[in-house]
């Protein structure tokens, strides 16, 4: 089975105009869900916030999975006053989540 992934990073669309062969759905569903996170790990040096995702098309052109991935690197802690790369000072942390 032919599917096509098209990549959406940001606002930006690279759609799938070749497509890749699976031999199912579950695959290609897999299939999408690497793709949709080695991209954002690809996009996360040069950017400390983004959304990437994966709009997998079916051979007739209907999507038929979604996958998204939303990252974004905080400086929570910086006991001695640096800086990061892009100039941010760290923020106060978070409450922690408690659980039952």
């Amino acid at each position: 089975m032919r599917f096509y992934f098209d990549t959406y990073e940001g606002d930006c669309l690279i759609r799938d105009e070749e497509g890749l062969e699976f031999v199912d759905f579950d695959a290609a569903k897999l299939g999408a869900a690497k793709t949709v996170v080695d991209t954002a790990k690809e996009l996360f040096p040069d950017s400390h916030m983004g959304t990437v995702a994966i709009h997998v098309r079916d051979g007739e052109g209907q999507i038929v999975l979604v996958t998204k991935v939303e990252f974004e690197a905080r400086i929570i802690l910086n006991p001695d006053g640096y800086r990061s790369a892009t100039g941010h000072q760290a923020e106060a942390p978070a409450q922690p989540i408690r659980t039952s």
